[in-house]
């Protein structure tokens, strides 16, 4: 008896697992793979699959840590900003004459002080939500971007930085 009992309680917990609702997330996903698999050969080729990887990669720089943040239960939406920031820099230095390598690590160093400022806000001031620090913090640096490029645009980089972006 107390052997058929431990095993309803396995099942239950089974049972409990898999009817959640990612698991649904997870089958639509493998549906979605085999029906586009099916209807075109190019779908899982190798090279098909680097293209797909290379057109995200920069979006997953992003949006990996977001989903950190946001599992959380924080919320930073400064990010676009932060990035249009540092490229601003990163692109004003080497149109300056400052070596590639070099301006892209004060670009990252860029990026990096920005969310150090947006930690530090937010901890500090906890009477504040972290929505409200970050929009703040958002319009800011997105000013800040404004000031230093003004309307122009800035590029002229080399080809090993742009072949980076995809090989485009």
């Amino acid at each position: 008896m107390h052997a058929q009992t431990v095993f309803s309680k396995k099942t239950l917990n089974t049972r409990k697992i898999f009817f959640q609702w990612e698991w649904m997330l997870v089958l639509i996903f493998i549906l979605i793979n085999i029906i586009n698999s099916l209807i075109s050969p190019y779908y899982l080729n190798a090279g098909n699959l680097l293209n797909a990887t290379m057109t995200f990669m920069d979006k997953a720089f992003i949006l990996l840590p977001m989903t950190f943040v946001i599992i959380l239960g924080a919320i930073d939406i400064s990010v676009g900003s932060i990035v249009a920031l540092s490229a601003v820099i990163m692109a004003v230095l080497y149109n300056t004459g400052v070596p590639m390598p070099v301006a892209m690590a004060v670009c990252i160093a860029v990026g990096t002080l920005c969310g150090f400022i947006n930690g530090i806000l937010i901890v500090k001031f906890k009477e504040l939500s972290a929505m409200i620090v970050t929009l703040s913090t958002m319009i800011i640096y997105r000013g800040i971007a404004y000031i230093i490029l003004e309307d122009r645009a800035a590029g002229k980089f080399p080809a090993w930085y742009t072949f980076l972006d995809g090989g485009m």
